[in-house]
């Protein structure tokens, strides 16, 4: 793991050499979380351009769109409050008795009623149909009001894609859906947000107030003339504390390192999904807006892409399958800074990049660069930690011991199939699954030796398997099957 660890930072270093050669002077932080602590920092360059100050863990950067897994949280809190739900329609929030109304027509709508039809779920998933951004842009100024916004859309905007049938990454629909979930709150949506997610993970220095004891720790967000050519010459941007007023739900929150730390970290908590806050009158899921219902919903994603390995889920993450797990992303972007964050919640691993200049590709190639380093190798010491401290096989394994036939797809017991072949499918307490071969997971017992499946929900939204294993014998060659959440 130090190795890896090692690698992450020479990462680093390399990406702030490039900016250098470019004349680029900025301030780089790479972060890495593993279950609820923070393993990793290195903060590279400096926050203001001569100033000569390195970022630390309580630098604030603007980070763009990742405000929109705040956001997703914010959704599920309200829902948990039956305050929202999933399927409420545009229409119940925005009407002629709470103005301004939802007129935007939706062109797959019966002609006899061509309104509504876009509901909290479709915008939370990229899947309303709706274009990209709002009328006023990403940096809403404060004459363009919502009732202005709602004006340029009833007369200028359409419903553009039949929803749940096509995914459109939507700026609009996020920022719609904020302020949709914070109507049903009561409440405007930046204190919402602060008050229902924030707050209660200690994250007092993300937000979208910018205090003066805020702009004391903030990076200065740098910007380059469009036209220049390598060496570049560096500007400061004219936007680094100006709020995206009705596009704040989709890209105008700040944070530092430490708070998204904090953030994955609340991820990674096992008893989320069981401790309420009303009951124990401990910090849980319905006062942080936090559940593992958010990487059920994930994997089994609302869209998927052609691809089969990537899509869009409903708490603003973009999944993606990668190194044999679940990586869920979200990259922001927005004038001055740019952002990453990604974590792999079956090893309780996150990490995340930020810089104050709008560069979001690097930032994403960079944190897929950090997982692809770090995840093989805790999925290693994971691995050997549960070999020497416990059998992987239950007490009650014979249970299921058995031959199921025209499951195991496998030719000949054919030793060379790669990893990620697909082996079949099974129904495994009422619970439809799909199973591939794992061979960086087996097994011995005894003198038998046991090659590992996977599995994962093959219907949207099914729940996951029994936390159980099975022991399957077929076509001359025998394996054991984790059903295991992941």
């Amino acid at each position: 793991m130090k190795l890896a660890l090692n690698e992450v930072e020479l990462t680093g270093k390399v990406v702030m050499q490039l900016y250098e050669a470019s004349n680029l002077s900025l301030a780089l932080s790479l972060f890495v979380v593993y279950d609820s602590e923070i393993i990793l920092f290195q903060g590279n360059g400096e926050v203001e351009v001569g100033g000569g100050v390195p970022p630390d863990l309580d630098t604030v950067y603007n980070v763009g769109s990742v405000t929109k897994v705040f956001t997703g949280n914010l959704l599920a809190a309200a829902q948990r409050r039956g305050a929202v739900s999933n399927g409420d329609d545009l229409t119940k929030f925005f009407n002629e008795d709470a103005p301004p109304a939802w007129r935007v027509r939706n062109p797959y709508k019966p002609p006899e009623s061509p309104l509504g039809g876009v509901t909290l779920e479709m915008l939370s998933s990229h899947t309303s149909g709706l274009p990209r951004e709002a009328p006023c842009g990403v940096y809403c100024s404060p004459s363009f009001t919502t009732d202005l916004v709602f004006q340029y859309l009833n007369k200028f905007y359409n419903v553009m894609n039949q929803p749940f049938a096509h995914g459109h990454y939507s700026n609009l629909g996020f920022s719609l859906l904020g302020h949709a979930v914070a109507r049903g709150l009561g409440v405007p949506y930046e204190d919402a947000l602060v008050d229902l997610v924030l707050l209660p993970l200690n994250m007092t220095r993300s937000g979208f107030n910018y205090t003066t004891a805020i702009l004391a720790n903030m990076a200065t967000g740098y910007t380059i003339n469009p036209t220049d050519s390598a060496p570049y010459e560096q500007q400061e941007s004219v936007y680094n504390t100006v709020s995206l007023g009705f596009s704040a739900p989709a890209g105008g929150m700040f944070s530092t390192p430490r708070n998204l730390a904090a953030y994955m970290t609340s991820l990674f908590r096992s008893d989320l999904s069981a401790i309420s806050h009303e009951t124990t009158g401990q910090r849980g899921p319905a006062e942080s807006g936090h559940d593992y219902a958010l990487y059920n919903e994930g994997i089994a994603a609302q869209l998927n892409f052609p691809d089969g390995l990537t899509g869009y889920s409903d708490g603003g993450w973009e999944p993606a399958f990668e190194y044999d797990s679940y990586v869920f992303t979200k990259g922001g972007l927005v004038d001055g800074f740019a952002s990453s964050i990604a974590v792999e919640p079956v090893t309780k691993l996150g990490v995340g990049a930020l810089v104050n200049f709008p560069d979001g590709g690097g930032m994403s190639g960079l944190t897929a660069q950090m997982m692809q380093t770090l995840l093989p190798a805790v999925q290693g010491i994971l691995r050997r930690n549960q070999d020497e401290v416990a059998p992987l096989l239950p007490d009650n394994y014979e249970t299921f011991v058995g031959t199921y036939g025209g499951i195991l797809e496998v030719r000949d017991g054919e030793p060379d199939v790669p990893p990620g072949f697909l082996a079949g499918d099974i129904t495994f307490y009422q619970t439809p699954l799909l199973l591939w071969w794992d061979p960086s997971q087996d097994y011995e017992l005894g003198d038998k030796s046991y090659t590992a499946f996977r599995y994962r929900p093959r219907a949207d939204r099914a729940a996951p398997g029994e936390k159980s294993c099975a022991a399957i014998s077929g076509l001359g060659m025998e394996a054991v099957l984790y059903f295991n959440t992941f």
